[in-house]
């Protein structure tokens, strides 16, 4: 019973403990997007809202949306560029898909089955799909988009090269705001289920395994987050501008904070020893309470059944014995239930 109890709780564990509370959580990072040099031809019958940083492009039945997202990015896109400390660059060109086909197809490459959104950072280029085409995202359309133009921002520092998936997608999560409960929630499942991946390897690439990949999306979220709140404004386009420049990571982590990966890391893990440890602070929340509660009742109803099996096979036994005895005795019940008992001759 302790194993099929344990088996339980393991189950109730990766079945609510880490579940992403959006869907760019699960934007996974692969390889480089497939070099685009210029933005596409605009579609027959689309038409196009242009504002001072981007232009919106999308069917005529979008037009509110289109115009909100055009209004939204001629707010964000000046801070996000000032926050990562690069220059804006062209226009980006926003496409706002109808649907999966249309999604799949405008692609320069095959687009990953999760993406909500993809960037191209050469041609300045941005797909977003249309609310009615999303895959499961609970994400606002504007925080999805600006995801994707520090995506733009970042990638263009880097041209003709690719920035490092951790700073790239550290970046985009936190300065879009996706940075949040559920990246916690992450981290304590990646370190319930093999530990969380040490700063020299995260650098070096995200893994291939997908739940990997995941627990390496959120802690580049969370390192970054770290990072800035521990270090200041200045963390953010110093790293930047010191890996685009060709410095290593060691470096431009020393140029940046005044020390290396490895000390780096151990500050950033320092953090969850406070409060509730983060391998168990998926017991904080309040549909694991509610499934241990059900594992519970379970329990309790197995524990009952169990005692009443027992007790009646030990009735039964019981039973058995004074048959035994009676017999012995040579004793014989009569018809009102009584004993009629022959005694033994001497």
């Amino acid at each position: 019973m302790i194993r099929t109890m344990a088996c339980l709780l393991w189950v109730m564990f990766l079945g609510v403990g880490g579940v992403p509370a959006h869907a760019s959580e699960w934007a996974i990072p692969s390889s480089p997007p497939p070099v685009l040099s210029e933005p596409p031809v605009v579609p027959q019958g689309w038409h196009t809202i242009e504002g001072p940083y981007v232009a919106v492009h999308g069917e005529l039945r979008d037009d509110v949306t289109l115009r909100r997202l055009e209004a939204h990015a001629s707010r964000s896109v000046r801070p996000l560029a000032d926050q990562l400390g690069v220059e804006i660059g062209d226009t980006i060109h926003v496409y706002l898909t109808p649907n999966q086909a249309a999604f799949k197809s405008m692609q320069p490459g095959t687009a990953p089955a999760w993406a909500d959104a993809t960037a191209y950072p050469a041609a300045g280029v941005i797909y977003l799909r249309a609310m009615r085409a999303r895959i499961g995202g609970d994400e606002p359309l504007e925080q999805v988009l600006d995801h994707e133009i520090v995506h733009i921002l970042v990638g263009r520092a880097f041209v003709p090269d690719v920035p490092p998936s951790w700073l790239q997608e550290g970046l985009a999560q936190v300065l879009a705001h996706q940075h949040g409960p559920g990246t916690l929630d992450t981290l304590a499942k990646g370190q319930a289920l093999g530990g969380l991946i040490p700063l020299s390897s995260l650098v070096a690439g995200f893994p291939r395994d997908t739940a990997r990949a995941q627990l390496a999306y959120a802690q580049s979220a969370d390192l970054v987050a770290w990072m800035r709140a521990e270090y200041g404004e200045d963390v953010l386009p110093t790293l930047l501008h010191k890996v685009a420049s060709g410095s290593t990571e060691e470096a431009a982590f020393y140029a940046a904070t005044g020390h290396y990966s490895k000390a780096l890391d151990k500050q950033w893990r320092a953090r969850f020893d406070q409060g509730v440890p983060l391998s168990f602070s998926w017991l904080v929340k309040e549909e694991v309470w509610f499934a241990l509660a059900g594992v519970m009742l379970l329990f309790g109803g197995w524990w009952r059944r169990r005692t009443f099996l027992k007790r009646l096979k030990e009735m039964e036994e019981e039973e058995q014995w004074i048959d035994e005895v009676i017999a012995s005795y040579g004793v014989h019940i009569r018809s009102d239930g009584s004993l009629d008992w022959n005694e033994p001759e001497e």
